[in-house]
């Protein structure tokens, strides 16, 4: 399946499923279309944080320097196997992961 035709989920405020979409939908709807994200962090066995380049394929800031790995999850996927898909997907690595925390971020205009 092409990454613009992945199921995901839309959300409420309380994290609610209210409707799933096409990925390509969601961007579509830009900021309205409140959906799950997942971030992993990195560090080294020297306590740096890894940064690495984003693909240039991607679909939001492509070739950017990120300092996470991560993404969207899938319809109906749980976080923490998303967190291990995405870290395998964008890094080639399989490792155990320590939850920080769980945040909510409302896009805000600026000016």
């Amino acid at each position: 399946m092409r990454v613009a035709e992945e199921l995901v989920d839309l959300v409420d405020t309380d994290d609610r499923v209210l409707e799933v979409v096409t990925r390509s939908e969601m961007r579509a709807r830009g900021e309205e279309a409140r959906h799950r994200a997942c971030y992993v962090a990195v560090l080294n066995t020297a306590d740096e944080l890894v940064v690495h380049r984003r693909a240039d394929w991607k679909d939001v800031n492509p070739g950017w320097w990120d300092i996470c790995f991560g993404g969207v999850l899938g319809a109906g996927e749980a976080w923490d196997d998303a967190a291990h898909r995405e870290l395998l997907e964008e890094a080639g690595v399989a490792a155990s992961l320590e939850l920080l925390g769980i945040n909510r971020w409302e896009a805000r205009a600026f000016g």
